[in-house]
């Protein structure tokens, strides 16, 4: 009499996840520089801290992104105040503007090795 119980299945890599390697770049006089991204309907936000190139006022993030259309805005640090910046404002030469937040469209997305992806927080630009 065969015995019965789980069934085995044949182990499979996961997929590797479909991203594109976005850089945001800015140009701003400031002591910090955060890009707020969130999806197109404005949900789902997360701010993250850009990196300036020493002794530049030119600012940079990279991140894999997975395709989709996204809103972003930059928050700059001067002193002790914390102010708004439209892309246009920050030099933002690749911006599509919508009121007063960048689209970025990101689309024919490639995998992206894990070993290859930036931490979040290292170079990130639009």
């Amino acid at each position: 009499m065969p015995l019965s119980g789980p069934r085995m299945e044949r182990y499979r890599e996961p997929a590797a996840r479909v991203e594109k390697v976005v850089t945001f770049r800015a140009t701003v006089d400031a002591d910090k520089l955060l890009v707020m991204l969130s999806d197109a309907q404005g949900h789902s936000q997360v701010l993250l801290p850009m990196e300036r190139t020493y002794g530049t006022s030119n600012w940079t993030l990279t991140r894999p992104m997975p395709p989709g259309s996204y809103r972003y805005r930059y928050y700059a640090q001067r002193g002790g105040l914390m102010v708004y910046l439209s892309p246009a404002d920050a030099n933002d030469a690749n911006c599509l503007i919508d009121g007063t937040e960048g689209i970025l469209t990101v689309d024919s997305a490639e995998p992206v090795p894990d070993g290859k992806r930036p931490a979040l927080g290292s170079d990130f630009a639009a």
